[in-house]
């Protein structure tokens, strides 16, 4: 695969080539919510069904994530510019 290119120049912002730290950790905030609340009903079985479980949004922000969007990117714009034109290249492969 060593000529393989994204066909949709689309980058992130940000040098960070993934979220999925940031990801696992929110899951995870997420989900220690959902099982204390499970385990706060005691076995319960009417304490289960009027519980309100916490939304995934209210654990995590993704504003606060490594990579914060994406953007096109546009290869004509840095034709005269090497050095970006070569570093944006290379963030285009797969």
């Amino acid at each position: 695969m060593s000529r393989s290119y994204k066909k949709t120049p689309v980058i992130g912002h940000t040098g960070a080539s993934s979220e999925k730290s940031d990801k696992k950790h929110a899951h995870k905030v997420y989900r220690k919510h959902v099982k204390d609340n499970i385990a706060s009903s005691h076995g319960d079985v009417d304490a289960l069904q009027d519980l309100v479980m916490p939304i995934e949004e209210e654990m995590s922000d993704t504003w606060t994530m490594s990579k914060d969007g994406k953007h096109y990117v546009n290869l004509e714009d840095y034709v005269n510019n090497d050095i970006v034109y070569d570093s944006i290249q290379k963030s285009l492969r797969k």
